[in-house]
């Protein structure tokens, strides 16, 4: 039996790949640290946030809680908090500490995606980042890993797409990387679950090709574990937790039915402040994306048809769809309070229309250049070696 021997020249090559790649993982892992110090001086400028005394009181509590809603991000605020207590540290002080780690991961997971400045503009230049900045709630890394969810799916259309790219092994990778992540950003709030669509999307290659919407399995056989697994591991987690916790614990957040949605008829109800398609929740509606992303819907309303679709871009019109049907139907509990939790509709609009901006750049006089040009063959150092 014949054994093969990779030449000297293949093996210089893989070692300059692998050293690429811990290269580019170093300084993604720079790019956390910074970015959670550059929040953490923006801590001063955070917004108040609707229910910051809930989470306090959670938080000083002895033993764990389980919270329905975020179970993993009040989690970690809890051991944030049971670690630095002893120095002086207040409960508040560990949820800001929390808000800028995640906006160190945010950071990095857009640099995954882009890192053309007109992408990094949209995204960066709108006021829903203000939850990274030292935000005492338990909005941030439900957002964060939404981001690094949209930056794995986007390795999975990209190894499972274009035939000269096409890479079984890396899109399988890549899809276990998407899938837990996204269980994980459930863990860290269940709004992610509205979002079920766009995993189901990636999960079948659902797109639009040569005029016809088809199915197309990303990876070959099996295609589908990387994402029943986690997701099956994710509904044991939720029913089999909150019992273990109330054993020794607390579980609170248990309000999560149907009186959480906009009614549809007029009611006497002081919960509510408005009905559905009523001007009172357009003006809502408006509030929320005004001070959210201001930037992204008329982006994607003028650049859409032109740019948008490729399947990566069908896919964040997806992912777009969910945010935006969510907080449609969604009742706040505090009205304008509640601006950090509806703030989470900006985040796949930003990165959508920053992408749609990114390729209309291309085509203008000044963005021909390296700018413009460079950014799709420098997307793959962030992606490791190809095998």
């Amino acid at each position: 039996m014949a054994i093969s021997q990779d030449t000297p020249g293949q093996t210089a090559r893989g070692a300059a790949a692998r050293g690429q790649t811990w290269f580019h993982v170093a300084v993604l892992a720079l790019v956390f640290v910074g970015g959670t110090l550059f929040f953490w001086n923006l801590r001063p400028q955070h917004r108040e946030g609707g229910d910051t005394g809930e989470m306090a009181i959670w938080m000083r509590m002895n033993g764990p809680t389980y919270y329905y809603r975020s179970p993993a991000t009040v989690f970690v605020h809890q051991v944030i908090y049971w670690t630095l207590e002893p120095f002086g540290w207040t409960p508040f002080d560990a949820m800001a500490l929390s808000s800028c780690l995640s906006g160190g991961l945010f950071l990095a997971a857009l640099l995954m995606i882009s890192r053309h400045p007109l992408f990094l503009f949209v995204n960066l230049c709108c006021p829903a980042i203000m939850l990274f900045a030292g935000h005492e709630e338990d909005y941030d890394f439900v957002n964060a890993l939404q981001v690094l969810f949209f930056a794995c799916g986007q390795r999975v259309w990209q190894y499972s797409g274009d035939p000269a790219r096409r890479d079984p092994l890396a899109c399988g990778r890549w899809a276990w990387a998407a899938s837990i992540v996204f269980v994980s950003a459930c863990l860290a709030h269940m709004l992610t679950c509205f979002y079920l669509p766009a995993l189901a999307m990636l999960a079948v290659g659902f797109r639009r090709e040569k005029g016809r919407w088809a199915w197309r399995r990303p990876i070959a056989d099996r295609a589908l574990a990387p994402y029943l697994i986690p997701s099956i591991v994710f509904l044991v987690f939720i029913a089999v937790a909150p019992v273990i916790v109330s054993l020794f614990g607390r579980v609170a957040g248990q309000d999560n039915n149907l009186i959480r949605f906009v009614p549809v008829f007029p009611t006497t109800d002081k919960r509510y402040f408005f009905t559905i398609f009523s001007l009172a929740h357009f003006k809502f509606l408006w509030f929320i994306h005004l001070n959210s992303a201001p930037l992204a819907l008329p982006l994607i309303v003028a650049l859409v048809w032109r740019y948008g679709r490729d399947p990566f871009c069908q896919w964040l019109l997806v992912c777009g769809l969910c945010g935006l049907f969510w907080t449609f139907v969604w009742h706040p509990d505090l009205l304008e309070r509640d601006w950090d939790l509806f703030s989470n509709v900006a985040f796949p609009l930003n990165v959508w229309a920053g992408v749609l901006l990114e390729r209309g750049a291309r085509g203008w006089p000044f963005g021909r250049g390296s700018a413009g040009s460079a950014v799709r063959p420098r997307l793959d150092v962030w992606t490791g070696p190809k095998i």
